[in-house]
């Protein structure tokens, strides 16, 4: 039997997991605050491209940061000698702001000043050329700044905020663009399926395909054409009975589609997973859905094979493939594979789409939650 993944790395799993962007940045305070102490946590996201662009350790002051965000950034002096750009995802504020020329910025006077603090060091990430988000860890007056060790463990975590922040930045795309459901629901990673208020399956996506195989009616096979024969098995009928209670009243004057309540479901990784199910409700607007009430969702992650079994998979592979292989699993998007293999993102998806057949899985954070396991 494999061991345990490690705490770090469990925490950056649990950041490919995330569907917005305060999940993301709760899994990212934990993450660094448990290993670089003592510390404040500010991510900045670009405006427009994210619902809400700014979450931190320090509520009491997130009107500051949006100021900052929405206005305040313009024409600042801090930002006019900072280095920071798509070549450069790491720096510390003091290697390239005086504290005097610091202490004159909207910067500081709007976020650091109110905090008490003096040392700063920012990791980003970018789209091309586009800033999408940044993570500044700050540290007071009386403390000392940002250590080489901890710039290297920061070093190592920004292939994977860089990647999440990407990710996270083409589902928000997706949303508003999308015009109805179906779209947003296709572009999760995980499995999804919608339930209407008389528990009968109104659409799933690729990802849960295996599972509503177990609730065929009769030998109908679970095409989207087909969804509604399928039948809900008793043990989530009474998860959802239970807690019918809880449920806030639906208004007459809603939309039919918006009267069917949708629930979420959280799968855990077992091989009757639907036996698992916890119910849980999550308001439609925090997903930038324009119609229903609560969506519905079954959330679990495929269980691996055995680990000889995943080491063979492996073995497999060509070694381009493996090569790709630890690109990804290290963060990397495909046009960052493509640059540092020497050779184009179409090949890139070619050798993922080759390694994903082999290896018999289908998403990065499967092959992620692979190679962590085998510590590769």
């Amino acid at each position: 039997m494999s061991p345990p993944p490690r705490t770090e790395d469990a925490q950056v799993l649990r950041l490919y997991e995330a569907m917005d962007i305060p999940q993301l940045a709760q899994g990212l305070f934990a993450l660094i605050g448990g290993r670089i102490p003592n510390v404040m946590l500010y991510l900045f996201c670009r405006p427009g491209e994210f619902d809400l662009p700014c979450q931190t350790t320090r509520p009491d002051l997130r009107a500051q940061c949006d100021e900052y965000i929405e206005n305040g950034h313009k024409y600042d002096i801090w930002l006019e000698r900072s280095p920071i750009g798509p070549n450069v995802t790491l720096v510390r504020h003091s290697e390239y702001t005086p504290l005097e020329m610091l202490k004159a910025s909207k910067f500081y006077k709007l976020i650091m000043e109110p905090i008490g603090a003096c040392y700063g060091t920012s990791i980003t990430a970018w789209r091309g050329n586009t800033w999408l988000a940044t993570l500044t860890v700050f540290r007071n007056e009386e403390q000392t700044d940002v250590t080489d060790a901890e710039m290297e463990l920061l070093a190592s975590w920004q292939p994977h905020f860089a990647s999440c922040i990407k990710r996270l930045a083409k589902w928000h795309e997706t949303r508003l663009a999308s015009e109805s459901l179906e779209t947003f629901v296709w572009a999760l990673p995980t499995a999804v399926i919608i339930l209407d208020w008389e528990l009968r399956v109104i659409h799933h996506n690729a990802a849960a395909v295996e599972t509503c195989e177990k609730w065929r009616f009769g030998d109908a096979v679970p095409h989207l054409k087909r969804q509604r024969r399928l039948v809900v098995p008793g043990e989530v009928v009474a998860a959802v009975e239970k807690s019918r209670p809880s449920i806030p009243q639906i208004r007459t004057s809603q939309p039919p589609f918006a009267r069917n309540a949708l629930h979420l479901f959280t799968l855990k990784c077992t091989q009757r997973p639907h036996l698992e199910a916890r119910v849980d409700f999550v308001p439609a607007k925090s997903l930038s859905l324009s119609r229903g009430s609560f969506l519905i969702t079954f959330s679990s992650a495929p269980a691996l094979p055995n680990e000889h079994a995943m080491r063979e998979k492996v073995r497999s592979l060509t070694r381009r493939e493996r090569q790709c292989a630890d690109l990804v699993a290290a963060g990397s998007t495909n046009a960052e594979i493509a640059k540092k293999l020497g050779t184009s993102p179409i090949t890139v998806r070619n050798q993922i789409s080759s390694t994903y057949e082999k290896l018999e899985i289908s998403r990065r954070h499967e092959l992620i939650s692979m190679w962590k396991t085998l510590d590769l």
